[in-house]
């Protein structure tokens, strides 16, 4: 039976600011049991500047339940000090993992990898 390495497919967490200083979360790789605790380190952390927060899974190429789990903690922590939570990712495999879950009731999914400024989301850069 196969087993998974932690090495072999990493997940990259950076946190930036978007100019209306509202903070991003950017999410590359696989986000699952073997991940999860350096996501959850962050949308955990009470010292993020503003109440409110962008989680960018664009980057993400799996998620697993314990993944959905941290995402749901981190929104109640950001609840908790009465901000909101938007969360951006792309069409495909997260997205479905989303609606299937119905967690798009819960967060605001944006699909379009694109959040208007006025709403204290991100613009990517485009390379």
């Amino acid at each position: 039976m196969p087993t998974s390495d932690a090495n072999e497919h990493p997940l990259s967490v950076v946190v930036s600011r978007e100019p209306t200083g509202v903070p991003v979360v950017v999410v590359a790789g696989e986000l699952d049991i073997a991940s999860v605790d350096a996501l959850r380190a962050v949308l955990l952390d009470p010292g993020l500047p503003s109440p409110d927060l962008v989680i960018d899974l664009r980057g993400v190429t799996f998620i697993d339940s314990m993944g959905l789990s941290s995402l749901v903690a981190g929104r109640r922590e950001v609840s908790a000090r009465g901000g909101t939570v938007r969360v951006l990712c792309v069409p495909g495999p997260v997205a479905a993992i989303l609606e299937l879950t119905r967690l798009t009731e819960v967060f605001e999914v944006v699909e379009t990898g694109r959040v208007e400024p006025q709403q204290g989301a991100v613009r990517r850069p485009s390379a």
